[in-house]
């Protein structure tokens, strides 16, 4: 028992220090783009396969998908879906998305980031893009 109590800790303490490298890079890395970002805003809304798709551009990067509702990422450029996967406690990417996640007829927002990691600003995605309890999507500017 107490082996496996150990195991636990030192599972616990590893995830701890890679999302310490994680934030520690990302906030290193937002300094350094800081420095010579324009900080423009474009905002703009179309119809896209029945879907309403909102860009907002910041900087520069890669351009993803992200759906609120479901809190998924979507690259389509690789194809690649990016969501939370609750029983491994971790982000996963997949070229399909599991059933019980449903992204189709979907409000989603276009953000930029430059990497693979676009679910580093989740929190900041899931607080501009707040689904209201009638499911319409409240975006803060």
């Amino acid at each position: 028992m107490g082996g496996m109590y150990l195991a636990i800790i030192s599972i616990k303490i590893k995830n701890m220090k890679k999302m310490f490298f994680t934030i520690a890079t990302l906030f290193t890395l937002g300094l350094l783009q800081n420095v010579n970002a324009q900080d423009t805003t474009t905002r703009m809304i179309t119809r896209t396969h029945r879907t309403t798709t909102t860009t907002h551009t910041r900087n520069t990067g890669s351009p993803y998908y992200y759906y609120p509702d479901a809190n998924v990422y979507y690259n389509e450029k690789t194809g690649d879906y990016y969501y939370y996967d609750e029983p491994a406690t971790t982000w996963t990417t997949a070229r399909a998305l599991p059933s019980y996640l449903v992204v189709d007829k979907k409000p989603r927002y276009t953000v930029y980031y430059s990497g693979n990691d676009v679910y580093s600003q989740n929190a900041e995605h899931i607080k501009k893009f707040k689904t209201k309890k009638n499911g319409q999507i409240k975006v803060k500017h």
